[in-house]
Formats: C-alpha cells, sequence, structure tokens
C-alpha cells in the first residue's frame, strides 16, 4: 500500500524510494561494476525516447509483438491478475501476505513478472537473431547485446561466456523470495530457464542444473 517512487526520485534517492543516488563516481569504462542503479538509468532513457512509462514500452516494444500476454512490468499487479506463484521464505512459508509478493519499484533492474514458457519466447527470438534467421530485431543489434563490453563479462544485458563450441549468453535472478536462472546457447540455439518462488531456489537450481547442462 505504500506509494510507488517514480524512476527520477529512485535515481536521485528522494522519497518514497528507500534506495541510496545513483551516480557515476569512476570513470566510465575504468571498471566493472554489476549495476541494478545502471539498469534504472537505462529504463529512464527509454521511458524519456518513447514518451510512456517502462511497463507501455515493453508492452509496445516486445511483449505484444512476441504475444508475451502474460509479461509485465506493472508493480503492484493488478488484483485482476490471477495465477501468479507467491513468494516463500527460507522456512516454505508464504511472506508478504495476502498479495503474496514485494511490489519492486525498480522495473527494469527487478520488477519483471512472467513464466519460463513466455521468458523462451524472448530468448528464442534473441538466438534466431543472432543467426540471422528473423528480422524482429536487427542482427547487429543483437550481435552488439552478446559481446561482452570491456572490461566486464557481460554483453547489453547478459553475462557471456565463451566456451570452446560456442557463446552461452545467461543471468540470474535474485529478487525478494525469487530465484531464476536462464542460460542460452547461440550455437545450438538450446536454452534453459529455471524460475522459482522461495529464498531457497538457487539450491533447487543448483541441484537441478547437471540435469539440464548436457543440452548446452
Amino acid at each position: 500500500g505504500e506509494e510507488q517512487p517514480t524512476t527520477v526520485q529512485i535515481l536521485d534517492g528522494v522519497s518514497p524510494a528507500k534506495s541510496a543516488p545513483v551516480r557515476v563516481n569512476i570513470p566510465v569504462g575504468s571498471q566493472f561494476r554489476y549495476s541494478g542503479g545502471g539498469t534504472t538509468v537505462s529504463q529512464l532513457v527509454i521511458e524519456d525516447q518513447t514518451g510512456v512509462c517502462f511497463d507501455q514500452a515493453a508492452k509496445d516494444i516486445l511483449f505484444e509483438p512476441l504475444q508475451m500476454t502474460r509479461s509485465s512490468y506493472q508493480n503492484p499487479l493488478p488484483a485482476s491478475v490471477g495465477n501468479i506463484a507467491k513468494a516463500h521464505n527460507p522456512l516454505g512459508m508464504a511472506v508478504a501476505l495476502p498479495r503474496g509478493y514485494q511490489s519492486m519499484p525498480e522495473a527494469a533492474a527487478s520488477g519483471l513478472w512472467t513464466n519460463p514458457t513466455e521468458f523462451s519466447k524472448l530468448m528464442i527470438m534473441l538466438m534466431e537473431t543472432y543467426a540471422g534467421n528473423s528480422s524482429y530485431l536487427s542482427q547487429a543489434t543483437v550481435q552488439d547485446m552478446m559481446t561482452p563490453v570491456t572490461p566486464s563479462i557481460y554483453g547489453l544485458g547478459p553475462q557471456i561466456k565463451q566456451t570452446e563450441s560456442s557463446i552461452l549468453f545467461m543471468h540470474g535472478g535474485s529478487n525478494d523470495s525469487y530465484r531464476a536462472r536462464f542460460v542460452g546457447d547461440l550455437s545450438s540455439q538450446n536454452g534453459v530457464i529455471i524460475f522459482t518462488n522461495g529464498t531457497n531456489g538457487s539450491a533447487l537450481i543448483n541441484e537441478l542444473w547437471p540435469v539440464f547442462k548436457p543440452l548446452l
């Protein structure tokens, strides 16, 4: 029921935001820092360029064209949205009741609602475009996404790992009581997506990973 901060309030660290201001305090490109705040800067750029909120921009640019009908950056979700995987603590008990989850105002960094089936549509589009078999995005754009930005191991979004036979793109997720991981193989175009709704989800992902790893 708390007031949600705007993107600018989050970046400036002013109420009702509860985070510190996001500021550049080292020379750009001099070292790598994983930055949710940096992702929020990207969110503001998208909102400024499109003239709409980030959730609407995502709907217009990605979700509707890719038929991701159950995906949203709206937080909190409307009461009419049902069948939600609610969050659980380390003891397996539901938390943040009665709603069942903590609302994340930093939409681009931590506010995506989706499921593995719909998220796979995005991954498939990226892998097909990288290989030149889809024209939804330009091949050059996706190749930029899949190229590490020095001095980091991340491209424009995902972590990138070069193997003997391919390039993998991947990312993990850890928000409130949710844990997730996805990996895509740009050569085979196989992928693995595991979403969990518990604080102990990372342990489950690690337990399952040996089963899925041979697919990549």
